[in-house]
């Protein structure tokens, strides 16, 4: 996406913020479909899985920093 908003300046921002916006919107539509079937997520649940999104961005920041020491 950034691409696009450097290529078209303005204009591409502008598209890049209305993709992101559509994209917020169908998740939120995905959450409440889940919450509606599955019941709400509770503090526990929400904590495990930001750590597990924690524990996952800090493998990849690993993975970076092992291809960058080896070019």
């Amino acid at each position: 996406m950034q691409e696009r908003s450097e290529a078209h300046g303005a204009l591409g921002c502008a598209e890049v913020g209305v993709e992101h916006r559509e994209a917020i919107g169908r998740l939120r539509e995905l959450a409440e479909l889940l919450e509606e079937e599955y019941g709400s997520v509770t503090d526990g649940e929400a904590q495990a899985a930001l750590n597990r999104i924690a524990a996952i961005d800090r493998w990849h920041d690993e993975e970076r920093s092992h291809l960058d020491e080896s070019e």
